[in-house]
């Protein structure tokens, strides 16, 4: 299945490494505390043994002191010894036997501190650690090689791992009681009618050699090595006890084509497979492949693992294989969130087929959670995912051209409408005066009005001129429009 980063670029692995980060912290988390209490157990040791070497300090101040006042009354053979003498050399003897006991029982209260503490234990919690991560897990660019060996009614297998940090580690597997792999596998089940043409010797009477078909559907297979670099099955006879025949590399480094040994006893040589064998082989070998690889899913415990070759169980601080797995993951991850798209997460993307694509995600603060409650330098060490970074986040979507007439028009800003000026007062009270309909109410103009109105009226005929609603904008409009300033004629009766 093929994954993506956040901004749809390729993703270098084809796995959930959103569920292999979230392992990682946790497998690093467990290591670390276990540095603390390791940490703690080794202060407590120490300050065991300095209180021994004191107290043994002590017992030999104190010997030597009452040796020093004895010693007058020892080593005097010049005469009989008297009471006085003979008390101190009891004294002595008694003297070397108390402290010779108590040195002792200071020693056994040392190591019974010491082995309190639990010192020897912090190896198989960093070995179980480690091995509740690989059994689901890997980091990345791991190499695993997978051996299988079985007899007629059993089998047994073990996986091995090898990471870019240094990090290797064995694992057992638990084949599954169902599982075609759990004993000796005869060839015919995986691909029937399958034969080797093989140099045999002609006998005493003739000299020479002669080909002879051997079947491969007599045989069983008894053991499969996988890796990256080596290929390798070996083939045997028998149906009560399996004796090896042939061991066949399908593919080792330094060669061009498979190569068979003979095991049973046959001319000691090894045998380039071309023609006809090579194709035999290698369409055993692709049936082999395919089904016995699906063993390493069923990882159980792990037996051993190493750091640049030694044993974790002899690392005196685990922090070292934590710094270590975070250093590894980490340039993966401070690449993964700066793709993201979503400022705060770590995202990945995976292909579904069809046209279809998932987003996978996981929040920073769930990170952050999962390593809150460590101690500040170990807080530190989980820098290496650049969670904390304020990198821009990357996109590899181009700038679309601007399109002028998807613009909005852009629009004048409206103006209030200017309120009516006032009437003067002459004109208010000659309009009372009159009585006229028109007098007790001025009518209200409209904004657009034509050049001129004008009201008729009983009376004689006023024009009143007024240019202050004249305006430069019109309110409906969208764009600036030249407005006339019309002249507003007002007739009344009786108006003078």
């Amino acid at each position: 299945m093929k994954y993506l980063y956040g901004d749809t670029t390729p993703f270098p692995l084809e796995e959930n490494f959103i569920d292999t980060l979230q392992a990682v912290t946790d497998c690093c988390v467990s290591l670390l505390r276990i540095d603390g209490a390791a940490e703690s157990s080794r202060r407590a040791a120490e300050q065991a043994r300095v209180q021994a070497n004191e107290e043994i300090a002590d017992l030999e101040d104190l010997g030597t002191a009452v040796k020093n006042a004895l010693s007058k009354r020892l080593g005097r053979t010049d005469h009989a010894k008297n009471a006085a003498e003979i008390s101190a050399e009891r004294l002595a003897i008694a003297l070397d036997n108390t402290l010779k006991q108590n040195r002792a029982a200071v020693l056994r209260k040392r190591d019974q501190a010491v082995a309190s503490v639990g010192l020897d234990r912090a190896g198989d919690q960093v070995l179980e650690a480690l091995g509740r991560f690989l059994k689901q897990n890997q980091l990345p660019h791991t190499e695993w090689r997978l051996r299988w060996k079985a007899g007629l009614d059993s089998a047994e297998a073990h996986v091995s791992c090898t990471a870019e940090c240094g990090l290797q580690a064995v694992m057992e597997v638990a084949i599954p009681p169902e599982h075609p792999w759990c004993k000796a596998l005869p060839v015919a089940q995986l691909a029937s009618g399958l034969s080797l043409e093989l140099p045999a010797e002609r006998g005493w009477l003739r000299s020479g050699t002669k080909l002879r078909r051997e079947s491969l559907d007599r045989m069983t297979i008894s053991q499969v090595e996988v890796s990256k670099d080596r290929k390798v099955l070996v083939l045997s006879r028998g149906k009560r006890e399996l004796t090896n025949a042939f061991e066949i590399v399908v593919r080792a480094k330094g060669t061009v084509r498979p190569t068979l040994k003979r095991l049973d006893g046959g001319p000691d040589e090894i045998i380039d497979l071309e023609g006809h064998n090579a194709d035999a082989i290698a369409q055993l070998w692709t049936r082999v492949e395919d089904t016995v690889t699906e063993l390493s899913h069923h990882r159980a415990g792990i037996v051993l693992a190493t750091l640049d070759n030694k044993s974790v169980r002899d690392i005196a601080r685990p922090q070292d294989i934590a710094e270590s797995i975070l250093d590894s993951v980490g340039p993966l991850v401070r690449e993964m969130r700066r793709r993201s798209r979503m400022p705060g997460e770590i995202t990945l993307k995976r292909e579904l087929g069809c046209g279809r694509r998932e987003e996978l995600f996981i929040p920073k603060e769930d990170l952050q959670r999962r390593f809150g409650d460590l101690a500040p330098h170990y807080r530190d060490l989980f820098e290496a995912y650049g969670l904390d970074a304020t990198s821009e986040i990357v996109t590899t979507e181009r700038a679309r051209p601007v399109n002028v007439d998807d613009l909005p028009e852009l629009v004048a800003p409206k103006k209030k409408p200017a309120s009516p000026p006032p009437v003067s007062l002459a004109k208010a009270r000659s309009a009372r005066g009159s009585r006229s309909p028109l007098g007790a109410q001025l009518p209200k103009v409209p904004q657009m009005v034509p050049p001129a109105i004008a009201v008729a009226g009983t009376g004689p005929k006023t024009e009143v001129l007024d240019d202050s609603f004249a305006d430069d904008t019109d309110d409906d409009a969208e764009t600036k429009v030249p407005v006339p300033k019309p002249s507003v004629r007002l007739a009344s009766a009786g108006l003078s």
